[in-house]
């Protein structure tokens, strides 16, 4: 016999929440009833959660017991994948977003991942850590010091740390975005339009 423990870690955010389950093996079979040995295996299971934010809502933990192998028992739970499931984007009066891996409080030194996406829509907004966004699908338009460039399908662009940028898409664009580290500084949002779907500019660079 031996233990698993399997976690939700749900964090309040800006653009949305995200599930975050965690699969933790012990190398040693555990007593149902020690709460020595619970400890124990909570502070093993905590290694797994390095990527949830400080603030992020109470983890719920789940403790079953089934046959493994020998092989499958000595797995060390620092070597071990996580599994950040897929959620619904959500936005109201913004655009619609999901968080993948959330920003930690207080600063971060792994980047904070998010997915969203933009319909006939403009968002300016100017962070203290660079930002990039690898379009996923669609056509993306991002201004930043005076600069337009414009981004399809397998692109990526940077607007660099302290610089405010602007994203709009005429009709659709789904992205990946990628904050780089941060020191916790403050973020601000700056405006968010709806647009008539035929905002292209004229002299925007090819990304």
């Amino acid at each position: 016999m031996s233990w698993i423990a399997t976690s939700g870690a749900r964090s309040r955010g800006t653009r949305s929440c995200v599930d975050a389950p965690a699969t933790v093996r012990l190398k040693r079979p555990m007593p149902r009833h020690s709460s020595t040995n619970c400890a124990h295996t909570l502070r093993i299971a905590a290694r797994c959660f390095h990527t949830a934010p400080v603030d992020a809502g109470r983890y719920i933990m789940r403790f079953r017991k089934r046959d493994m192998t020998e092989d499958e028992a000595m797995v060390d739970a620092a070597n071990t994948p996580t599994k950040f499931a897929r959620t619904e984007l959500i936005g109201h009066d913004k655009p619609k977003c999901r968080v993948i891996m959330p920003p930690v409080q207080g600063g971060w030194s792994e980047p904070a991942l998010f997915e969203w996406e933009l319909t006939s829509e403009s968002w300016t907004d100017e962070h203290p850590h660079s930002e990039y966004n690898f379009v996923i699908e669609g056509q993306l338009f991002v201004e930043s010091g005076g600069v337009t460039v414009e981004a399809h399908a397998g692109d990526v662009v940077q607007v660099p740390a302290g610089a405010a940028g602007r994203y709009w898409a005429p009709r659709y664009a789904r992205l990946l975005a990628i904050y780089g580290p941060s020191k916790g500084e403050p973020s601000r949002s700056l405006s968010y339009e709806k647009l008539d779907g035929r905002e292209a500019p004229c002299g925007s660079r090819r990304g």
